[in-house]
């Protein structure tokens, strides 16, 4: 079954764009549509799942067909999601586990990506740094090689996400 996503932006203003795509790093279907004069986009034909709506640089998570008609409200992303994607790989080995949650480096708390970012690629060039991460509610401590652990050879993945 394929379903219709409203998603309204509250302010009666046309022409912003609005993308959506679905909520998987791989994926590379990416509709965008321009808002009507009401602030209100469809997009038809979606099958079931999550995905992310985006207006500029802000976004939003949704699952169809749990939310089909969505006031855009913007999530902070303040945290980074691992996943390991190789369990020999040198992520696991420092002691990552799937679903951990990166959220401060060297002592400096993440409050939204862009600070995120800019963090984490100041230090890019390291020897060693220490990831706050949170991992069923508790917060530990592991300290990395930024060039080893970033590269595709560290064996995992990160995709920003909130606490």
């Amino acid at each position: 079954m394929l379903h219709t996503l409203k998603v309204r932006t509250g302010e009666a203003k046309a022409e912003v764009q609005i993308s959506l795509r679905p909520d998987d790093p791989n994926a590379r279907w990416n509709p965008r549509q321009k808002t009507n004069a009401a602030g209100e986009v469809l997009f038809e034909g979606l099958p079931a799942g999550s995905y992310l709506v985006q207006r500029g640089s802000e976004r939003m998570p949704v699952k169809v067909p749990d939310s089909l008609d969505v006031l855009f409200s913007p999530v902070v992303f303040n945290a980074m999601k691992v996943t390991i994607n190789n369990e020999n790989g040198y992520g696991a080995q420092v002691g990552f586990m799937n679903d951990d949650l990166i959220i401060s480096v060297n002592g400096t708390e993440f409050k939204n990506e862009r600070q995120m970012k800019a963090s984490m690629e100041a230090l890019a060039d390291e020897a060693t740094i220490k990831l706050g991460v949170l991992r069923n509610g508790s917060t530990l401590v592991i300290e990395v090689e930024p060039a080893r652990f970033f590269k595709r050879e560290g064996g995992a993945d990160f995709r920003p996400a909130t606490r």
